[in-house]
């Protein structure tokens, strides 16, 4: 097993003047001693941030920024899922050599530009998690081919968790329908739920 980090190793916190970014570092510095030695912003640069106990930590305007002041070899990423991806790519063009990411839900083609970046680089990283793919990620995904197995008279079966995938389901093939069926809203809800489903009895639902 690695040791990836340890007592002496210094970190920068990306997203530190955040609620989520100030709440976990309060918490590292307060009770394991931690060497977070700053934040980094890039609006915020030159200024401090202040822990609820007055500790204080210099904030930079970027990741290199920090590392070249700081002497710092890690960092932990605090960003909501729109912005984090960005900020690993920094983290990585800093050649930092550890970056901990906790943020979920970061759109998948983000985390594969993110991929293809660290295999470039000494950098590792930890955490990063992309969004799930669901069935109704994958019939949009094939919406012209799924709507061309309506045209042929297709027949749909779903079954499963009613509550959540199933209404997602019902939705995408909505969503299908307008968008390359060339129907309105209206038009594709009563396609997909009087004349698929009750009329010819072509999308059939086993849920629970």
């Amino acid at each position: 097993m690695s040791i990836l980090i340890n007592k002496e190793t210094k970190i920068l916190v990306q997203g530190l003047t955040g609620k989520t970014g100030t709440f976990h570092t309060e918490q590292a510095l307060s009770y394991f001693d931690t060497q977070m030695v700053g934040g980094t912003h890039p609006k915020k640069g030159g200024t401090n941030w202040a822990s609820s106990n007055g500790k204080e930590l210099p904030i930079f305007a970027s990741v290199a920024e920090g590392k070249a002041a700081t002497g710092a070899t890690a960092s932990v990423i605090y960003v909501p899922p729109a912005g984090a991806a960005a900020a690993i790519e920094e983290a990585i063009d800093a050649d930092i050599d550890l970056i901990t990411c906790i943020t979920e839900g970061i759109p998948v083609m983000d985390m594969v530009r993110v991929k293809n970046k660290l295999e470039n680089s000494n950098s590792r990283l930890i955490g990063g998690k992309e969004e799930k793919i669901y069935v109704q990620h994958r019939l949009k995904e094939y919406g012209a081919e799924v709507w061309e197995w309506f045209e042929r008279g297709a027949y749909f079966y779903i079954c499963g968790d009613k509550k959540y995938m199933a209404k997602d389901v019902h939705k995408a093939l909505i969503e299908i329908a307008i968008e390359h069926g060339g129907m309105s809203e209206a038009d594709a809800t009563h396609f997909i739920e009087k004349t698929m489903m009750k009329e010819q009895k072509r999308y059939l639902r086993d849920v629970y």
